[in-house]
Order: structure tokens, then sequence, then C-alpha cells
């Protein structure tokens, strides 16, 4: 049911935004279980869910997991949406930033405009 996995998105955006985050983490991955329900309600409800856990894997030192999430979806997506598109490439460059991975935030970050 969407409204199970927006209450289980919503856990693991407080618990992120508090700086728990090996209980955002599990609130988010809970919420992916529900990611046919966000695409169908909302695309871009998705591209967020993603982008948050994407960041809280890499403040948790999974860089690799967190762009392996981004990039993946920004293969599935109709490239010509470029508000998608600029959306999770920014989430992308958020992502190496809170990794301390400048060089890659910057480049990124300036790809999406």
């Amino acid at each position: 049911h969407p409204i199970v996995g927006k209450r289980y998105y919503e856990l693991g955006k407080y618990y992120s935004e508090t700086q728990q985050l090996d209980s955002a983490e599990f609130y988010f991955q809970k919420a992916m279980r529900f990611k046919n329900d966000f695409e169908k309600v909302n695309d871009m409800a998705l591209n967020v869910l993603l982008g948050d856990l994407s960041v809280v894997l890499s403040l948790k030192g999974r860089l690799k997991d967190g762009i392996k999430l981004l990039d993946d979806r920004l293969e599935t997506i109709n490239s010509t949406n470029h508000t998608v598109t600029n959306l999770l490439l920014r989430y992308k460059a958020y992502t190496y930033f809170c990794a301390h991975d400048f060089e890659n935030a910057k480049n990124t970050y300036d790809s999406s405009l």
C-alpha cells in the first residue's frame, strides 16, 4: 500500500535529519520495498527517496553504493526529462560532497547546469 512506503520514507527522513544514520538507512530500505508504489504515485518521489538514501549511504562511508543507486536510476529514466535528470545529478553531487569528494561533487554539479 502506498501509504506504508510513504511512512517508512518519513521515518527515514526523520532519522536522517537527526543524524541517526543506521535507523535512517533501515527505514529508507524498507521504503524501497514500495518503490513501485512511489513510482506510480509520483515519479519524483522515487527519485527523492533514492537521493536521500544515497546521501545516508555516503555519510556511512558507502559512497560507491550511494552513487550506484543514482547511476542505476539515471540509466532507467528518460534522459529528455531534464528536471528529473538534474535532480538526480544534484543528489549525486551532494552524495560525493558528503563523502568529501569535492572534485567529483563539483564536476557532477556542473554537469547538472
